[in-house]
């Protein structure tokens, strides 16, 4: 492995991961950001919440919250559950929808309807395919997702939220703080943040910051993160590789 002419990684924090275990990594550890199908995300730009609601079933009124992941202890989905218990005392008319299936979906089910003040507010809509995703993403005021993983390597549905005009929100764990610019994107939360709820109402009862969010953070995924973005960088560090090697 100490042969290699390049390694490439997905994030800084992958790289400073890799490198510190791998010391002769250090010079040779390129990071390429993922990229994404912009126009398949902004074709959902042309429809409004209230008719995507209408179309997935979902509550048309008040503000959205939405989380998709694998349903499991480490994604957090508990965590949200208990902010949700608090931002409903801060926000008249609020939902949470869930996508995803996995190992904790009876526990996470159970949680719900053990409290009769949330039970009628929160939807587990099962595992959303691809094409489907950027329109449940356009349809909420806010994408959380509360990622417990102190190695995750980054956080691609952020990006795809903030490409469909939707406010982010994750734990400032791993490269997390790669995929979300704290303020201008969403906003990033520390793991032990008692106050982490109330952020997120706040965040939700601002329109004014949202709206702003939303704008920048599509911003930084068409400079940052499209596939052509993501070619180019992926032909820069080959062509510097290959350049460097005796052939």
């Amino acid at each position: 492995m100490e042969n290699i002419d390049g390694c490439v990684v997905i994030s800084l924090f992958l790289k400073n991961s890799l490198v510190k275990t791998m010391p002769w990594l250090e010079g040779k550890t390129h990071v390429i950001k993922h990229g994404i199908d912009i126009n398949l995300y902004m074709e959902s730009h042309k429809y409004s919440k209230n008719k995507l609601r209408k179309e997935l079933g979902l509550p048309v009124n008040g503000k959205l919250i939405f989380i998709a992941g694998r349903l499991m202890k480490e994604k957090g989905q508990d965590t949200a559950i208990d902010f949700f218990k608090v931002i409903v005392h801060k926000i008249d008319n609020v939902s949470l929808v869930i996508a995803g299936n996995g190992p904790d979906y009876s526990y996470l089910k159970k949680k719900v309807t053990d409290s009769s003040e949330i039970e009628d507010k929160v939807y587990f809509v099962g595992s959303i395919n691809q094409r489907q995703m950027p329109l449940y993403y356009r349809a909420a005021d806010l994408f959380l997702q509360l990622s417990r993983i102190p190695t995750e390597s980054f956080g691609l549905v952020y990006i795809e939220a903030n490409a469909c005009l939707v406010p982010v929100v994750g734990f400032n764990v791993g490269g997390v703080g790669e995929s979300i610019e704290n303020g201008v994107s969403g906003i990033l939360i520390d793991l032990n943040d008692v106050s982490a709820a109330n952020k997120i109402a706040g965040l939700l009862l601002d329109e004014k910051k949202c709206a702003y969010m939303a704008q920048s953070g599509l911003k930084r995924v068409v400079q940052h993160f499209s596939l052509e973005v993501m070619a180019v960088n992926t032909e820069r560090i080959l062509s510097h590789s290959l350049g460097k090697k005796k052939i």
